[in-house]
């Protein structure tokens, strides 16, 4: 059985996961150097966290980049997995966004929902299912 193209959609949201995949990136190198060029991109809460956890936390945002990237390189490669990878992680976040909801910055975590809500009814919708058959 043939799969559909990737939808333009569907291929932009890979794209975009891949630059969040950088951004990631980018953070570690700030958290890890600090006082450098990089600092801008680091929040307190990062710093709180890393502090909190010195080794735990590096670990946790690679292997945080490394789903990220293989979720968008999937999308945009047109694989079931990625796709699989794609919509597991919106989940998460919407979860994790909705349990913020009730805490410090609501929000921002109404937003978080919403933009992973929205995202996941795409990926799931006909059409775009049917393209990572």
């Amino acid at each position: 059985m043939m799969t559909s193209p990737v939808p333009t959609g569907a291929r932009a949201i890979g794209v975009l996961l891949l630059i969040g995949t950088v951004a990631i990136g980018l953070s570690l190198a700030g958290l890890t150097f600090p006082g450098g060029p990089l600092d801008a991109l680091v929040d307190e809460k990062a710093r709180t966290a890393q502090h909190a956890h010195p080794m735990g936390f590096p670990v946790l945002l690679v292997t945080i980049a490394v789903i990220v990237a293989g979720a968008g390189a999937g999308l945009v490669r047109g694989r079931r997995w990625g796709w699989a990878l794609a919509i597991a992680l919106f989940a998460i976040n919407a979860t994790v966004d909705a349990v913020v909801l009730v805490g410090k910055a609501p929000g921002q975590a109404i937003t978080g929902v919403l933009i992973a809500a929205a995202l996941i009814a795409y990926l799931t919708s006909r059409r775009v299912r049917s393209a990572y058959r």
